[in-house]
């Protein structure tokens, strides 16, 4: 049992550390900025997009383990890996959760899991294009919206943080996405990528 599900199923007079933040109910952070991680505290997003990272300190690779946009709950309680850090992909405004109210932390911990999993899994799929389009799929499952012209996802996200979804370089990414435009399979301006009908084809 990993210690984030352990500290979840504590009984509450059982939790240590608790930080006392009965005057902080909301809170704000920059785009860029990175969420502080008091342990035994949870947050909920209410606005903004934030993603979660971890890296090796001897190689210097980043890898994203998830992105969260609001209504998810974040928090030391879900980090499941050392070093874990939250970074704000937009401005953001995260809530304080009281541990009374931590009904809803077994399915946040669940879907952490399920989108590390999910993101391992787009990872070791060999073609780099089959790999990029099941990202942009996810994606657009995740934080999209029917329009006329298609999928939109209006996320401010850039190649690199795309690269480190998928475990590959900037460079790469850049190619494959220049080539679905270039088939017009997505269309891209302005941090509003629109998935067409066209790339389900490829």
């Amino acid at each position: 049992m990993t210690q984030a599900m352990t500290a979840v199923l504590q009984p509450l007079p059982m939790r240590r550390n608790l930080v006392d933040l009965p005057s902080v109910h909301r809170v704000s952070h920059r785009r860029g900025e990175t969420v502080p991680l008091p342990a035994g505290v949870l947050w909920r997003i209410e606005g903004g997009l934030l993603r979660a990272i971890t890296w090796d300190e001897r190689r210097g690779v980043v890898s994203t383990l998830g992105l969260f946009g609001a209504g998810d709950l974040v928090g030391e309680p879900l980090a499941g890996t050392d070093p874990y850090e939250l970074e704000c992909l937009t401005d953001t405004t995260l809530s304080y959760v009281p541990p009374i109210l931590w009904s809803g932390v077994i399915e946040s911990l669940f879907q952490h899991v399920r989108q590390t999993e999910e993101l391992l899994a787009m990872a070791r799929i060999v073609s780099m294009r089959e790999r990029v389009k099941c990202l942009l799929y996810w994606l657009g499952d995740r934080f999209g919206r029917i329009t006329n012209e298609g999928l939109e996802i209006s996320l401010r996200l850039t190649h690199q943080h795309l690269a480190d979804l998928l475990g590959t370089s900037r460079v790469t990414v850049t190619r494959v996405l220049s080539e679905f435009q270039r088939l017009e399979a997505v269309s891209c301006n302005h941090r509003r990528l629109v998935l067409k009908a066209r790339l389900e084809e490829l």
